[in-house]
C-alpha cells in the first residue's frame, strides 16, 4: 500500500523510525550524530465542490493534521453557505470531502379562499417543490377545488395569486347573443363581467331570459318565458292569458297570436291587443257594418254591433223591439237569425170607417207600397166604395 508521506503524521512517525534505526547500528556506545533536520511542512489545498451548482471552497491542511479555510479552523461537520445562497454540510469520511445539501424549511403556503395550504421546499438547484412535485416554470398550482393559483417569491415571501380559467362563450338560444363567462376564486360565476346569480338567469339584448346551467359536456342554456300576462277582454267575460315566445312572437292561451292581433271573445267580440311600457291593452274591434235595404221603401240603413251585444242602425241604438222608420214613414220590424239581417213591414194599424147613414163600416189598411185596402180590397183610384146595403 502506498503511504502518503506528505501528511504531516506520516513525517513525524517516520523520522523516529529513522532516528531509532540509527541509534540501534551504533550501538548505543558513542553519542550518535546529529540526523538532518527534516524537511519544512508544506500545507495541501484540498477543493471541495458543493454540489453541482454551489460552487466549491478551499480547505488547507496544517501541521498539526487539521485543517483551516480562510485561516480559520475547519472541522468534518461544519455549515458552510455556496455562492448561489445553498447550504452544505462538509464532511471528512476517511481521506474525501464531501458536502451535503441542506435544504431550507418547508414553507407553507396558503391558496387564497380555497381552503389548501401547499409546502413549497427549495431544491439544489435553486428550484423549487410544491407537496413533493416540481413547480413549473409558470408556477401554478391547482388546490383540491380545482382552483390555480401562480405563486411568486417576493422579498424572500411566497405570494399567490388566482388564476382564472379561460373564459367560456356561449351562445344565447336563438337571440343571436353570446356570453362570455369566467370562473371566479371563490367558485361562483360572472357573465360578460355581472354576477351570474344563484337561478343562473341571464337577459339578452331582445329581452330573452335564459337559465345557464354547467353539465358534464359544458355550459347549456334554457329559455325561460316571462311570466303570462292575465288579460280581461273588455265586457266579454272572457279572460286569456299571453305568454311571450322565444322567437318574440306571443301566444294567446297557448296559440299564436295573429299578426294583426285580433282575438275573439268567446261571445264573438273581436278584440285586438297591443303591448306598450304599461303592459297589454284591448280595443274593441266592431264587425264591418251590415247595408240592409228597407224593402220596397228605397231606403238602405246600416247595421253595426257594439261591444255589449247592441245595435246601431245608421248610428241609432236599435230597440229592442227592432222597429225602424223609413223615409217614407213606414215602419220596419228588424231581426237577426245567424248572422243574416232580415225585415219585415209593419202595416199600420186598421181603422173601421163607418159608412154615412148605411149602417155598415168598412176596415181601411195601408200596404207598404203606400196604397190602402178597405176590407182587403184594393182602394180604387177614386176611393170610391159601395155600402154593403
Amino acid at each position: 500500500m502506498t503511504q502518503n508521506w506528505t501528511n504531516p503524521i506520516f513525517q513525524r512517525v517516520g523520522f523516529a523510525v529513522l532516528l531509532a534505526v540509527i541509534l540501534a547500528a551504533c550501538g548505543g556506545g558513542e553519542p550518535a550524530p546529529t540526523p538532518p533536520a527534516p524537511p519544512p511542512f508544506r500545507p495541501q489545498a484540498i477543493t471541495v465542490n458543493l454540489g453541482e451548482h454551489g460552487g466549491s471552497i478551499t480547505l488547507m491542511t496544517t501541521q498539526a493534521g487539521g485543517y483551516t479555510r480562510d485561516g480559520q479552523a475547519f472541522t468534518s461537520g461544519t455549515e458552510v453557505e455556496a455562492e448561489n445562497g445553498n447550504k452544505y454540510r462538509v464532511t471528512l469520511a476517511g481521506q474525501a470531502w464531501s458536502a451535503e445539501f441542506l435544504p431550507p424549511d418547508a414553507v407553507p403556503v396558503e391558496l387564497g379562499t380555497s381552503g389548501d395550504t401547499v409546502s413549497i421546499t427549495q431544491m439544489e438547484d435553486r428550484s423549487y417543490q410544491a407537496d413533493g412535485q416540481s413547480l413549473g416554470e409558470d408556477m401554478i398550482v391547482t388546490a383540491d377545488n380545482s382552483n390555480m393559483y401562480r405563486l411568486t417569491l417576493v422579498d424572500g415571501e411566497w405570494m399567490w395569486e388566482f388564476v382564472p380559467p379561460d373564459a367560456v362563450s356561449v351562445q344565447l338560444g336563438t337571440s343571436g347573443d353570446m356570453v362570455s363567462i369566467t370562473q371566479q376564486e371563490d367558485r361562483t360565476y360572472q357573465a360578460d363581467g355581472e354576477p351570474l346569480g344563484a337561478d343562473g338567469i341571464v337577459t339578452a339584448d331582445n329581452g330573452n331570459m335564459y337559465r345557464l346551467t354547467l353539465g358534464d359536456t359544458g355550459w347549456l342554456w334554457e329559455f325561460v318565458p316571462p311570466a303570462a300576462a292575465m288579460l280581461a277582454l273588455g265586457t266579454s267575460g272572457d279572460t286569456v292569458s299571453i305568454t311571450r315566445a322565444e322567437s318574440g312572437s306571443y301566444l294567446f292561451d297557448g296559440d299564436p297570436l295573429p299578426g294583426n292581433r285580433i282575438v275573439t271573445a268567446d261571445n264573438g267580440n273581436m278584440y285586438r291587443l297591443s303591448l306598450d311600457a304599461a303592459g297589454w291593452s284591448w280595443d274593441f274591434v266592431p264587425p264591418d257594418p251590415v247595408a240592409l235595404p228597407l224593402g220596397t221603401s228605397g231606403d238602405t240603413v246600416s247595421i253595426t254591433q257594439q261591444e255589449n251585444g247592441s245595435y246601431l242602425v245608421d248610428g241609432r241604438p236599435l230597440a229592442s223591439s227592432g222597429g225602424v222608420e223609413a223615409s217614407n214613414g213606414n215602419r220596419y220590424r228588424l231581426s237577426l237569425t245567424g248572422s243574416v239581417w232580415s225585415w219585415e213591414f209593419i202595416a199600420p194599424s186598421a181603422v173601421a170607417l163607418p159608412l154615412g147613414t148605411s149602417g155598415t163600416a168598412v176596415l181601411i189598411t195601408q200596404a207598404e207600397d203606400g196604397t190602402y185596402l178597405v176590407d182587403g180590397q184594393a182602394l180604387a183610384d177614386d176611393r170610391v166604395v159601395t155600402a154593403a146595403n
